[in-house]
């Protein structure tokens, strides 16, 4: 989308969302969300509060029974789309310069598939164990294939991994969710009526867009491999992890940007990896301290890195060495998906830039911070933000598409 077409833009806030009463699809006006100000000044969106847990007892399997059983009628297309375009908005820290810069016509069809993401992801992570509203499949097949959660346990001079000996129940639940949720969707190809308003909203957008459900299955793929996986051997198994979490986001984009190519999907997937990667190298104190560890075994173990160098949340001179191979891993990975930008829409090509350029920005974050993740989490500053905005204009304006690297 072209700036002389009046573009209204803004920086990449981030919003923080406090949880209230769930969502009301008969409440929502047509353009609910979206409040403009012209860029550089501070804005005000519409705040629609995000209460997964009401949402699962509004929306989830034992309500869809009771829909289905009372032969209550399925949102309408234009109440689903409403549904999801408040999803998207009260994630606004999720959903940023994208939202701002889609044509009209395509941001109901972007909200959509974020709500599908949404919803996917809020059911593997924040599902409660004591959560009786939302009942899944209850022959219980999913805690019959649910293996114990692992908990990482590392040596100081061969990391190894050890089983917890409780199984964690919420797991389980969470892994019936998931395939009721895989079930829906499911049905939105089998051609069977949704009742649900992500699916009602995803159903129109699968047909219009001719997209598979392959990347739909694949992320939840990825959120079934964390209730049940906290750590990688080897960064190939890393790379495996992101294929299912990180990539098909991209292709999706790319179906929606009918811009899905072979060549195009290898350059996607490229900078979707890149990014997770980055992503991972920015938490590493946070997800250790969740349980989980992103940093190959392997890397760790040929520094000699044991479970103390981690549990003791200080920078040693072993886990800079390792943090810094890891961080240029994930540029070589960015860098190399830049010609993307020359192969998509208009309108696509200053989003792609940004994401890209965040990307390295929060590498080089880690860089500037001397690989000390642990001390503080590496940031984006206000300012870098409005800096990579305006540089993505410019060369949006200029016809200046970036150049891109071969892949080391």
């Amino acid at each position: 989308m072209l700036l002389t077409q009046g573009v209204r833009l803004t920086v990449l806030y981030r919003w923080t969302v406090s949880t209230a009463t769930p969502i009301d699809i008969a409440t929502i006006a047509p353009d609910h969300a979206y409040d403009y100000v012209a860029m550089g000044r501070s804005f005000l969106m519409k705040r629609i509060a995000w209460n997964f847990a009401a949402e699962l007892a509004r929306w989830g399997p034992r309500a869809a029974a009771v829909s289905a059983a009372s032969d209550a009628p399925a949102p309408s297309l234009s109440a689903a789309r409403a549904y999801c375009r408040s999803v998207a908005q009260s994630h606004y820290e999720n959903f940023t310069v994208a939202s701002w810069l889609l044509p009209r016509h395509l941001r109901p069809h972007f909200h959509a598939v974020y709500a599908y993401c949404r919803w996917a992801d809020d059911l593997a992570d924040e599902v409660p164990a004591d959560d009786d509203s939302a009942d899944g499949d209850s022959s219980g097949v999913a805690a019959r294939n649910a293996t114990p959660h692992r908990a990482v346990r590392l040596h100081s001079t061969a990391p190894t991994v050890t089983a917890a000996p409780v199984v964690e129940f919420t797991a389980v639940k969470r892994l019936e969710l998931l395939d009721w949720w895989e079930a829906q969707l499911l049905d939105c190809y089998r051609g069977v009526p949704a009742r649900h308003p992500v699916m009602v909203a995803l159903g129109e957008t699968i047909r219009e867009f001719e997209i598979p459900a392959e990347p739909f299955c694949d992320l939840l793929v990825a959120f079934r491999q964390d209730q049940r996986v906290d750590h990688y051997e080897t960064f190939d198994e890393l790379l495996g992890y992101c294929r299912n979490s990180a990539n098909p986001v991209g292709r999706l984009v790319l179906y929606l940007g009918r811009s899905h190519s072979p060549v195009n999907v290898e350059l996607s997937d490229s900078i979707c990896t890149g990014l997770q990667l980055a992503n991972f190298w920015q938490d590493v104190a946070v997800d250790w301290r969740r349980g989980r560890c992103y940093l190959p075994l392997e890397s760790l173990r040929v520094c000699g890195i044991g479970q103390r160098e981690l549990e003791i949340g200080r920078a040693t001179p072993a886990l800079r060495q390792v943090l810094a191979a890891e961080v240029e891993r994930a540029e070589v990975w960015l860098r190399a998906g830049l010609p993307l930008v020359g192969r998509v829409p208009g309108w696509l090509q200053i989003d792609l830039e940004l994401f890209i350029r965040g990307g390295l920005a929060i590498l080089n974050a880690i860089r500037r911070a001397e690989f000390d993740v642990w001390a503080a989490r590496p940031t984006v500053s206000r300012g870098t933000q409005l800096r990579l905005l305006a540089g993505a204009l410019t060369r949006r304006m200029l016809g200046r598409l970036p150049a891109g690297e071969a892949r080391r």
